[in-house]
Parts: structure tokens; sequence; C-alpha cells
């Protein structure tokens, strides 16, 4: 069997990371100006929308979107450019919407690595997005 989807590359549309600091503390020597500093609890949202190339209907862009709140504020934005192989062609149409979860599933570590490293570059505790299984999230909406 063969893949049905082959991974091009990415880009970086967007990316953000705000500590969200106490505010009024005017103490020089405080490093812990931020609030709930310890805390690894963070609110996660993540969307992906496919868009199908007008010119050529077996490429597709990916846009996924990684949102983070709690201790800190930060998103991310990344196009992923995929095409279908010849598995694809003859297996599915062109309306399939198996390109989002297998897009995500590709994406998604690119952007929890992304995160994680912008995240900890001023000494704070890194953003660590947990493992999601895609397929199995597709499969409980569905039922």
């Amino acid at each position: 069997m063969s893949a049905a989807f082959k991974f091009n590359q990415y880009r970086i549309v967007k990316l953000n990371y705000e500590p969200n600091l106490i505010e009024g503390n005017n103490n020089v020597e405080d490093s812990n100006d931020v609030k709930n500093e310890n805390s690894t609890e963070y609110n996660i949202t993540i969307s992906n929308f496919v868009s199908v190339n007008a010119e050529d209907p077996h490429k597709y862009r990916s846009e996924l979107h990684v949102e983070v709140s709690g201790s800190a504020s930060a998103s991310v934005v990344l196009y992923g450019y995929f095409e279908g192989t010849d598995f694809y062609k003859e297996e599915y149409d062109r309306e399939s919407s198996e390109i989002s979860p297998i897009s995500t599933n590709i994406l998604l570590p690119i952007a929890r690595s992304i995160l994680a490293s912008i995240s900890c570059q001023d000494g704070s505790k890194p953003i660590l997005i947990p493992v999601v299984n895609i397929n199995e999230m597709k499969t409980a909406d569905e039922a």
C-alpha cells in the first residue's frame, strides 16, 4: 500500500508568544513576575483548514492554527503543502476530507516543537503540548 499524500514543505506564517506578566510588579530584582509561572495547565485550541489548488486539484494547502492560553499566551499558524499521490488520485475524489487529519498529524508535531522552543528562550518553563491522536478524536466526533 502506498501513501495517499506527499508532504512537500511547510511555512511559519504567524508566531506569537507572550508571558502573562503580573501587572504593577516594579521590583527590578524580582524575576518571578509571570502569573502562574509554575503552572503547566494550558487551554489549547487546534484548528485546520484545507484549501484545494485551483490549477491542480491534487495539490492542497493545509492551514494549521494552534492557540495556547494559560501562564503564557502563544499562537502559531503553519501552512503545509501536500499533493495527492497516484494512489490517492485513483482511490479518492477531489472533495475528500482525508487530507485534514493527515495534515494535522504531520504539522502538529512541528507546531509543538516551535512553541516549546520559543517559550523556553527566556528561561521560563516551555509550553509542552501533549501528544494528540487526531484519528481518535475524529472517530469520537463521528460517533
